[in-house]
């Protein structure tokens, strides 16, 4: 198996007790299945496998009992069915060739962009332990992940760059000013294009005035030449 240091299988508080409870309390084997939502992979709810036939080295699921069970998850929470976990005698840390032959089989109906088949050992029979392994990409490659156990009411930060507060004051700050200087400047345009209007209709008035009193003078002073027959 490839070690994947990037592969964590996280599950909440109540999810892992649930485990504990059932599972942790009880010789080998007991199995249960693991409920959360696909988008975050998180482990939220354990749902233990009580009519499951088992015996010291088998584990076979009650499929009568899970499947209605993931429809009910589903419509209920949300939650799609991210795993399988079951108990090993104590000292087996890994599934099986049975289990590996069984959740290849699965993998092929039940697409999941991680899937996880933890192995736990149990207090009963030498001390609880729980080793996690995943499947990722449905593909059968098994490989053995972190267990980080977190409270109910955790989420996974997405990976957005958090606003820089200082940064996003001193933008504003300057788009206020470049928006105060434009709006300086284009009064400013303004009142020189009115002042301009005004010096043009000024000096056509003056113009105007200058050419009406040029033209008097000339009627004015033109001599006055007697009429001949």
């Amino acid at each position: 198996m490839k070690k994947d240091t990037k592969s964590e299988m996280i599950i909440t508080e109540d999810a892992f007790n649930g485990i504990i409870n059932f599972i942790g309390a009880h010789k080998a084997e007991r199995g249960g299945f693991l409920f959360g939502s696909e988008e975050d992979h998180i482990i939220r709810k354990f749902v233990s496998d009580v009519n499951a036939k088992t015996s010291r080295s088998t584990y076979t699921i009650d499929t009568d009992y899970i499947n209605p069970k993931i429809k009910e998850e589903w419509n209920t929470n949300g939650y799609s069915l991210l795993g399988i976990i079951h108990s090993h005698p104590h000292g087996s840390k890994s599934p099986s060739a049975p289990d590996m032959s069984y959740f290849s089989d699965l993998l092929t109906y039940v697409k999941r962009e991680r899937f996880f088949v933890p192995i736990a050992n149990t207090a009963p029979d030498g001390g609880f332990k729980l080793y996690p392994y995943v499947f990722h990409d449905s593909k059968p490659e098994l490989l053995p992940a972190e267990l980080k156990v977190v409270g109910n009411d955790y989420q996974i930060e997405k990976s957005i760059n958090k606003p820089d507060h200082e940064k996003s004051k001193k933008k504003k700050k300057a788009h206020k000013k470049r928006k105060k200087r434009l709006k300086k400047k284009k009064h400013s345009r303004s009142k020189r294009k009115e002042t301009d209007t005004l010096k043009s209709l000024l000096l056509l008035l003056i113009r105007t005035f200058i050419l009406k009193m040029f033209f008097h003078l000339i009627i004015i002073t033109l001599p006055q030449i007697p009429y001949k027959l």
